[in-house]
């Protein structure tokens, strides 16, 4: 009992970034060092084995969505079943038209002369099947208000006090240039350019690499 109580378990959560190039044979390499971990912690543990946990972002940019739908909705992949205590999540992005391309021809980014409507989706990614559409939960963009209220939590959190502590003043700066960042790229309605939480964090782990070496 003491040597599980103080054992550490590794690899309980696995990250699989998508996109556009990734091969079934890849995906199911991934998923399948997932099932090898899940029922390793089954023969360890077989009354209640940890959770591991599968985060797949921007899911719906692969081709693969076939294996994508077979994991999350039949839990098994080529066929095989998968264990139990393997929970999956993904983040993906709607399959929007962009507000920039209504009024414009989708024969003039063609050069083929065949129809194609791709180019004037928001974001690019594939359809979701629709056996896929009761597991998804939509969540709305951070208005301008919180936005300002999650990034002054933030970089009070990451900056008041400690060693990486910074002035209030400098504080306030660097969140009003984050701030006025954002609000550019949204005025400046780049073509499948948009704002995000991603963004933030990572202007401000830029800053705090700077910091570090002054």
């Amino acid at each position: 009992v003491n040597e599980f109580i103080t054992s550490r378990f590794e690899k309980l959560f696995f990250r699989i970034l998508m996109h556009q190039n990734i091969s079934a044979e890849l995906l199911t390499k991934y998923i399948l060092e997932v099932k090898e971990q899940a029922e390793q912690f089954q023969r360890l543990c077989p009354l209640k084995p940890p959770v591991v946990i599968v985060f797949i972002d921007e899911a719906n940019t692969t081709s693969q969505m076939g294996i994508v739908k077979s994991i999350f909705t039949d839990h098994r992949i080529h066929g095989q079943y998968l264990p139990d205590n393997i929970f999956f999540v993904a983040a993906i992005n709607p399959s929007l038209i962009n507000e920039q391309s209504k009024d414009k021809d989708p024969q003039q980014f063609n050069f083929t002369g065949v129809g194609d409507t791709g180019y004037s989706k928001a974001f690019e990614v594939r359809p979701n099947p629709t056996s896929l559409d009761e597991c998804i939960l939509e969540f709305e963009d951070l208005d301008t208000k919180e936005e300002r209220c999650f990034l002054k939590s933030l970089i009070q959190m990451k900056y008041v006090g400690g060693a990486s502590g910074i002035s209030k003043e400098s504080r306030k700066i660097l969140t009003r240039l984050i701030l006025i960042g954002q609000q550019c790229i949204r005025d400046a309605r780049i073509f499948r350019t948009h704002v995000s939480i991603r963004d933030i964090f990572r202007v401000v782990n830029l800053y705090e690499y700077f910091l570090k070496r002054e």
